[in-house]
């Protein structure tokens, strides 16, 4: 299944429809302001809204598991073709004060799409914890054409 899986994901990642439709996107509309992120963003995915589980925040995992469909329809379609997430992406993931975190994106035990190696600091510096909400947009940076996201927080635990 991994091989015929990592396959199906390549094939959608050049699917001319999807791309299409993703690039006609080219305003950042549900971003929430950034100062520092002002004139560098380009093409960007829908809105991602998450409520954390424990093991979004288990050091342990250390990883953000995204909405496989979501990942594949919204994320995957702003991928270059040298872009590989089973391979991983290394991203810049700034918050809403402009901080960066580095971090990878990749597709994990071929059937999760996550954010990882930076994620647990990122968790650290929110104080982010379980039940909590994420919000987040993946953009293609229109200076360096790095793959990025923005990530906001909402605390719902004290």
């Amino acid at each position: 299944m991994e091989e015929e899986t990592a396959a199906w994901i390549l094939a959608s990642m050049k699917n001319p429809n999807l791309l299409n439709e993703l690039r006609k996107r080219e305003t950042p509309q549900d971003l929430p302001p950034v100062q520092k992120l002002d004139g560098i963003i380009g093409q960007c995915s829908q809105l991602y809204e998450k409520v954390l589980t424990p093991s979004d925040t288990n050091s342990d995992l250390a990883r953000l598991l995204f909405n496989t469909q979501f990942a594949v329809t919204s994320l995957l379609p702003l991928l270059n073709e040298d872009e590989n997430p089973i391979d991983g992406i290394g991203v810049t993931v700034y918050d809403l004060n402009g901080k960066e975190f580095q971090m990878m994106f990749k597709f994990w035990a071929s059937k999760y799409y996550v954010l990882t190696q930076g994620w647990m600091a990122f968790c650290r510096d929110h104080d982010i914890s379980n039940k909590d909400i994420v919000k987040l947009q993946m953009f293609r940076h229109l200076k360096t054409r790095r793959l990025c996201f923005v990530i906001s927080t909402v605390k719902t635990t004290n």
